[in-house]
This record gives C-alpha cells, sequence and structure tokens, in this order.
C-alpha cells in the first residue's frame, strides 16, 4: 500500500482482488479484460519438482498471456543495473531482450553486454547483423552496447560463470511446449533456477506470434 501511494503521484495506479480456481487463470483473465501491454511477474527463484520449468503459476502465465511478459528474480531492494548481460541465440524473443536490458541499462547509466558462447558448432544466427540492425532503435547509446563471444563446450555452465561479473542477467523465455519441458528443461530456464545474479526473463507476445506461425 506504501508503494501505491507513492507511485500514484507519478501516474495512475489501480488495484483488483479476483477469485478464481488457480492464480494463473486469474492473472490472464485480467491481462485479457484490461488489454494490458506488459505483465510483470515475481518469481521466488524456488527449484520446481515438478514437471513445470518455473512453477505451477508462472508457466501457465508465460504461455498464455497475450501480451509482453517479464519475469524478475532477486531484482528488489533498489538495485543499480551497471552491468547487463544478454546472452543471445536468435531466439524468437531477442529483440524483446534485447529492448528490456537496454531501458534497464539506460536508467543506470550502465552498459549491455550481449554474449553469445561459441561450442564450436556452425550457427544460423548472425549476431553483428542482428545487433546492427538493432542498435539505433534501442533506448541506449551505441557505445554503451558491446559484443561478447565467449568459447565454451557447455552453454549453461559458460553463461553462469560469466555472470558473476555482472550486476542482472537478462534472457528470453523458450517456447517449448510443456511436453518438451517434460523431456528436458530449455537453456534460459535452467540458468533461471541456477543463477544466484538478479535474473530477468522475457517472453514478446510478439515472439510468441511468430512461434505458432510455426506450426498454422
Amino acid at each position: 500500500m506504501e508503494s501505491m501511494l507513492y507511485l500514484a503521484m507519478q501516474f495512475p495506479i489501480s488495484s483488483t482482488i479476483r477469485y478464481c480456481r488457480s492464480a494463473a487463470r486469474g492473472i490472464v483473465t485480467a491481462v485479457r479484460e484490461k488489454k494490458t501491454k506488459l505483465l510483470i511477474l515475481g518469481w521466488h527463484g524456488k527449484k520446481s519438482q515438478s514437471h513445470f520449468a518455473i512453477g505451477s503459476t508462472v508457466d501457465p502465465v508465460i504461455e498464455t498471456a497475450p501480451c509482453n511478459v517479464l519475469t524478475l528474480k532477486n531484482c528488489g531492494q533498489n538495485r543499480k543495473f551497471k552491468k547487463i548481460l544478454v546472452p543471445l541465440a536468435g531466439g524468437p524473443n531477442s529483440r524483446f531482450t534485447l529492448e528490456t536490458a537496454a531501458i534497464l541499462a539506460n536508467h543506470d547509466g550502465g552498459e549491455v553486454h550481449i554474449l553469445t558462447v561459441d561450442t564450436g558448432r556452425a550457427s544460423k544466427f548472425d549476431l553483428d547483423a542482428f545487433v546492427e540492425a538493432h542498435i539505433d532503435s534501442l533506448p541506449i547509446e551505441r557505445n554503451k552496447v558491446t559484443v561478447r563471444r565467449v568459447a565454451g563446450t557447455n552453454i549453461v555452465e559458460t553463461i553462469l560463470e560469466t555472470a558473476d561479473d555482472y550486476d542482472l542477467v537478462v534472457m528470453g523465455n523458450t517456447l517449448e511446449s510443456r511436453l518438451q519441458r517434460m523431456t528436458h528443461t530449455p537453456i534460459p530456464e535452467t540458468i533461471a533456477k541456477r543463477c544466484e545474479k538478479p535474473f530477468i526473463m522475457c517472453r514478446s507476445a510478439a515472439g510468441i506470434s511468430r512461434w505458432l506461425r510455426r506450426f498454422i
């Protein structure tokens, strides 16, 4: 309530209470009714022992919310994000992920380091071309964005080791089905569970639309 009173002086704040069979259904219903453009979720970071990648509430919301979704872990306490690590591999959320990191870095006068892990295998994703295509539209100075290449055979371990030098890690969500996640845990979700640094996962509404079009 104290936060709402403070923020209400800067922009309109409202609250709502819903009664639903599940928290996820209530959140998604509210998003649709209010035509929300961005949904921000907090995640406690505890490891799920079930078939859910993140949790029984967060997973369904990420999968079904018709808007951009940010899932935050350990991002409170007025932290300053001077150095932000953004691992990219060319997924459908790459643009939204990079933009989110740029906004946060610019607010704190920080830098964005885009990470690619070189496993020795050929990749279809041209990171340099991607950055050049989007950098001028980012809300941050060009000289504050750099590309970092790190060699490593294990992508998860390489990213986690590199993250030790940063204040925040920002990654895109995977868009795999729940059935696919039952056989293996995707890289972003694995890193989210193990990373001790502040962590943000991004899922763009545009990204899920492109993903769906592959099956239609």
